[in-house]
């Protein structure tokens, strides 16, 4: 068992991180807030190399049925960017794919979308080198590009969005965190 305690400017704590005998690693984290703020998800973040792009999962969705590009469907396969040599997207011209495959700074929508009620998440490189995420379908997925990196994050805490559009819908999602409270999972 490795234990790291660290400080943030808005909370401060320790991660355990406990390797077993086959190299599957549990990570927990408890930390205590030291500055109120109002999250649109809380968790732990992983940095991986760029060549980590490669996103697929499971999870438990809201609906039995989904259509096959829907960022929403409960398994699926997302690359964080599209093979062909397409550009950002441009709002003046009508694109011939999907909405799900527009390429962002951060990459396609599908590789950045959040995957609630995860049952596992995989980020691989091309060789099938990677990592696997088990959880019992109370956290979430979300991935990102940055720089050379790939980041992703395994929240224990995950609201809807951050669209001003849904904030007044999305306000019962969210929760608060004052100064002296306990951001924890496992």
């Amino acid at each position: 068992e490795v234990q790291v305690t660290g400080r943030y400017e808005e909370a401060h704590g320790v991660y355990r991180m406990t390797v077993d005998s086959q190299g599957g690693l549990t990570v927990n984290y408890r930390f205590t807030v030291d500055l109120a703020v109002n999250p649109r998800q809380t968790g732990i973040v992983f940095a991986l190399p760029g060549t980590f792009d490669t996103l697929a999962w499971e999870r438990k969705s809201q609906w039995t049925a989904y259509p096959a590009d829907h960022i929403g469907r409960p398994r699926g396969v997302a690359r964080a960017l599209p093979d062909d040599d397409r550009r950002e997207t441009d709002a003046r011209i009508e694109p011939t794919w999907p909405w799900s495959l527009d390429r962002l700074a951060l990459g396609t929508n599908d590789f950045c979308a959040t995957r609630t009620n995860i049952l596992w998440a995989s980020l691989k490189d091309r060789d099938e080198n990677g990592l696997l995420v088990r959880s019992d379908g109370k956290q979430s997925a979300r991935c990102w590009l940055q720089a050379d990196v790939v980041r992703l994050l395994v929240a224990g805490f995950s609201t809807g969005g951050a669209d001003m559009f849904f904030s007044s819908h999305l306000a019962k999602e969210r929760k608060p965190l004052k100064n002296g409270d306990i951001v924890e999972d496992e």
